[in-house]
């Protein structure tokens, strides 16, 4: 399984595209960590309309950064990868499965 890790602060404008991207991977056997960290906007309604079991969203009360923030997906990854993708960022449509079988390359 990978543990695809993405980390928002105030990110309502991009969030959605970003889960949707990796729910419609051609692999499908990941689970998705996402942590909030203390955003302020509607970036946790947005996360929370998607029902996908694979979704783990994990919520900072506060803004602890990005690197706290990081450190907290990975601890909560169960994976035997990571892949990390940015808030704002789109996955193409078969990248997990590319980067799973080719397991020298950096998820």
């Amino acid at each position: 399984m990978v543990s695809v890790n993405i980390v928002v602060y105030n990110g309502a404008r991009f969030i959605a595209d970003a889960i949707q991207s990796i729910i419609d991977q051609t692999y499908t056997d990941f689970e998705l960590i996402i942590v909030d960290d203390g955003s302020t906007d509607k970036t946790v309604s947005i996360i929370e309309t998607f029902n996908d079991k694979r979704i783990h969203i994990i919520k900072h009360k506060k803004n602890l950064g990005s690197l706290n923030a990081r450190i907290t997906a990975l601890d909560a990854s169960n994976g035997e990868y990571i892949a990390i993708l940015d808030a704002d960022d789109i996955a193409m449509p078969n990248r997990l499965k590319i980067q799973s079988e080719d397991r020298k390359s950096v998820l």
